[in-house]
Formats: C-alpha cells, structure tokens, sequence
C-alpha cells in the first residue's frame, strides 16, 4: 500500500473522509514534518494544499497570541506519545484567521503506531462564543451604569461611561456626544480621534444629519460619509439622538468605524439602548431643573404677594389724600399733584400685575372658547407687531374654564414679548390644540394630569439661552435697556395662568426662535 494512503483504507473511504467537514490526518509517532495521509480539506481550511502540508508549517502558523501554549502542547503530546485535545487559532497565508480543534489519538495499524487525528474549523462556534461573552459583559456594564444612574450619579458621568460602553462594545474607531448647548451640538465627549489625527467632531456627517438635535430624528447610518471621514479612513458613521420625553432631545452619539461593513444590527441596537439611558438621565435632570424652577416662583410669588398686599395699602393713602389736595389746590400746585395721581395710578397697575403673578387677583371665570379669544384678539395683536411681523394661525376650538379678559391679557404679553424677539422682523404663529399631560408633567408643575388646551405663541426670533429662559418668570427680571420694560409681563402672565390651574411651557433655542405654550384644563364642551 502506498506511503500517503492510510493503511487498509480501499477508494471508497478515502472519497467519503474528502466529503467531511473536518480535516483527517495519519503521522508517524516519530518526528516526521509530513504525515502519511491528509484528507483534501486542507486546502479549503488552512489555505495550504495537501501537497505542501507540513506540521512544521502548521505550528508555524499558529496565531501568536497562541504561540506558546500551543506549541507546548505539541511537545508535551509528541514527547509522551499521547492523545492531544487542543483549540488555536490559524493565520492563513492570506492573512484570514481561523479557529481549529485539532485532536489526536495513538492507534495501532498493521502493527504499527500512528498518531490519527482530525482539524476541525471551530471559528462561527468560537467566534459566537466570544460574541456572547462579550454582550453579557456589556450588559452587566449597561446595568451598572444605570444602576449609578438611578443612585443619583452627575449626567456628565453618565454620558462618559455610556460613551465607553460603546466603543467597546461594538470596537468603534471614533466616536463622541455631541450635546445641544444654545441651539448648537458641541462636542463634550469623545474618544479616538488624536489616533486619526483629526479634531474630536469637526466636520462629521452628525452635523449635516442634525442640523438641530430634532426628537423626531432616529438613527441614521452614513456610509463611505464625506472627504474628510473617507481621509481620516472612518468608512461608516452612525448618528443616534439622545430623546427625552421629559424636554428637548439632549445631544446626539456618533460613532465611526473603518470597517467596511459598517454596522450590524446589533450595533444600532446597542447605540440606541445606551442612548435611551442616557436620555433617562437627561429627563430626570430636566424635570429636576424644571422643579426647582417652579419651587423657587412660588417662593418669589409669595414674597410678591406680601409687597404687593402692603404697598398697595400704601397707594390707597396716597391715591385718597392726592384726590383730596387736588379739590382744594390751585395752579401750578394742581398741576403737581395731577403727576402724583398718575403716578399712583401707574404703580397700581403694576402693584395689580404682581398680585396676578402671586395668584392674588380676582378673577371671573366663566366658560371660554378658546378660538373665539384668539380670533378676536387678532385684529388688536397686528397693529401692536407691526408690518415686518407675518401673522399665521392654526386653530382648533376648545373649551376652558377662565377669566376671559386676563386671558386675552396674557395672549398680549406673549405676543408683545415675541414682537420684542423680532426686531428685523420674522413670523408670529398662534396655533391652538388639545394636549395630554401626564403624572409627571403634572407632577412638576403642581397641575392636574389629564387634558389640557393648548395655546401656542410661536416666534422665529432670537431665541433665548438657558440663563434668560431660567429666570423669564421672575418679577422684575427683563433684558431690555433701562426704561424699556418692568419686567412684569411674562411674570403676570404666569401668574394669571397658574391662577387658572394651567401653566406655561416654554422651548427656545438661541437664533431660531421660541414657542411659549399656555396649557388650561380642558372642561368637556
């Protein structure tokens, strides 16, 4: 029988061990670089024929990572003549790596002791494996993160850790949060980008994506994205938006890969998992803020209340004894004291607006259709806007429980404060609708869950930064010139709308505008 055939193995067996899906072999138990038989597979799984199969070059191929053990089990399997039950990896001459299960055992043929084995392509169950290790670990490492979430841990930290989490959980290049600060992303965390030699977030695909960070916008994948990501060798980018339920989106994840194959499934689902904890996060800290916010008005309303109930007491002297001096004054004393009058009278109505801010005011509520306000107070808002300020409506009736004419006041004030916000001119939009308020919602601003009215004041003006919107409601805060504003109006029309157990909602975003929202519980028509 020839020397490569195994011994007693007629045609037939040799074709059925070339169809499995394994690689068979019979060596010598001495020292011998080339075994007696090799099955075909070689080729298919080493990339090696079996013409040039030699165990000296399958040791040498074995993946240094691997090196060592392997070989030593080699040389523990050759010294003693026994079995061996071994898992490598193989770096094929094309560069591709393969895991392999390689077993032997001794067996006596013709008399004769062989080492008889088998490579077995174990890569897909190996690669699985480490697959399935892997996601566990970044469970556990999500759940941590939100188990310091939930412990009160800073957003910031929050942010950095998910921001980690993801880089090695999907092995991205680059990556960075992109947080919305007055209007703008700005990148505030990042990992990855001095090793492409770039600036972290200049010039991403993000900022075509999300010009604004938009909670309307889902994940968006670009692939072979612009000249400087294809330069920097970042095949495949993936922008996530951090959306909150609570208030506007929060900032945006970005995540570069060179691969070419971009991102799988599991990776978007990952980035999205991640970015809806953060968002947890980013809710929580915004309906904190919004608590704090509303404790600290009604501290300011009941101090308001108090100066205004005991200056008011004031006026009334000064008002009665005016009146009298002036029955029995003669020029110019009357012309003096018909100052003092004026005066009076214009401190009694902002005395009257500081007890419409402290919900101090008496009001007259009756059963008001909300249409009918807005479209009635259309002709009065436009002369007060002016001819550069477009007008636009979108009504939807509903009915609500309120002094009409406070009302009407307030629309005023929103609309007078959204004229100011213009000044080159722009769009004024008044929409009306119906909104659901939940729990939470409810929770914060001390209202009623259920079903609201809602009034929007929607202006394309400049927009106000985080600072001025904090403290928009507080007596006397105005950022007009000297002279040009008390400072009372926003705070009355809080006021007056609190009175009426509904609240204000307010976005805005510096250059691009505002929307002040007036929600009033909705009564069944």
């Amino acid at each position: 029988m020839p020397a490569e055939s195994p011994p007693a193995v007629d045609e037939r067996l040799r074709a059925l061990v070339a169809t499995l899906p394994l690689v068979v072999y019979t060596a010598p138990l001495d020292p011998d670089p080339r075994p007696r038989y090799i099955s075909p597979k070689v080729e298919e799984l080493l990339g090696i024929s079996a013409g040039e199969f030699t165990f000296d070059r399958l040791r040498e191929g074995v993946h240094p990572d691997d090196s060592e053990r392997a070989l030593a089990a080699f040389q523990q399997a050759d010294a003693a003549h026994g079995p061996l039950t071994l898992e490598y990896r193989f770096v094929r001459p094309d560069g591709r790596i393969v895991w392999i299960e390689d077993n032997s055992a001794v067996v006596i043929l013709d008399g004769e002791p062989l080492a008889q084995g088998y490579l077995l392509d174990v890569t897909e169950r190996k690669l699985t494996e480490q697959r399935l290790a892997r996601d566990a670990a970044l469970r556990r490492r999500v759940a941590d993160i939100g188990r310091i979430a939930l412990e009160g841990a800073p957003y910031a930290e929050v942010v950095r850790l998910s921001l980690e989490a993801i880089r090695d959980g999907i092995d991205a290049d680059v990556g960075s949060f992109l947080e919305e600060v007055d209007g703008r992303l700005v990148v505030t965390h990042a990992f990855g980008w001095e090793a492409v030699g770039a600036v972290a977030g200049e010039g991403t695909p993000a900022h075509a994506a999300f010009h604004t960070c938009s909670t309307s916008i889902g994940p968006v994948e670009v692939r072979n994205p612009d000249s400087l990501m294809a330069r920097l060798g970042l095949r495949s980018t993936i922008a996530v938006p951090v959306a909150t339920e609570s208030g506007p989106c929060a900032g945006v994840f970005t995540i570069h890969v060179r691969r070419c194959e971009g991102f799988s499934d599991h990776d978007v689902s990952l980035v999205e998992q991640t970015a809806h904890l953060v968002a947890s996060v980013a809710g929580r800290e915004q309906l904190e803020q919004r608590l704090r916010t509303a404790q600290r008005l009604e501290a300011v309303g009941q101090l308001a209340a108090g100066i205004a109930h005991d200056f008011n007491n004031l006026l009334q002297a000064i008002s009665g004894y005016t009146e009298l001096a002036l029955a029995h004054a003669d020029e110019p004393g009357a012309r003096y004291l018909q100052q003092v009058a004026h005066a009076s009278k214009r401190a009694d109505e902002l005395t009257s607006q500081l007890l419409a801010y402290s919900r101090k005011q008496d009001l007259r509520p009756t059963l008001v259709q909300v249409a009918n306000v807005v479209t009635t107070l259309l002709p009065m808002v436009q002369p007060l806007l002016g001819d550069d300020i477009r007008v636009e409506t979108a009504i939807e009736d509903a009915t609500v429980l309120a002094d009409e004419a406070q009302l009407e006041n307030a629309l005023i004030n929103l609309a007078s404060n959204a004229r100011d916000a213009m000044p080159r001119g722009g769009t004024l939009r008044i929409e009306t609708s119906t909104a659901r308020v939940d729990d939470t919602l409810a929770g914060v601003h001390q209202v009623r869950p259920g079903d609201y009215a809602a009034i929007r004041v929607v202006d394309n003006g400049e927009g106000m930064p985080p600072d001025v919107r904090e403290r928009m409601f507080e007596p006397f805060f105005t950022t007009k010139e000297r002279g040009k504003g008390t400072g009372l109006g926003l705070a009355s029309v809080f006021g007056t709308v609190r009175q009426m157990n509904g609240f204000v909602s307010v976005e805005s975003v510096v250059d691009q505008g505002t929307t002040m929202t007036v929600l009033l519980p909705l009564v069944a028509a």
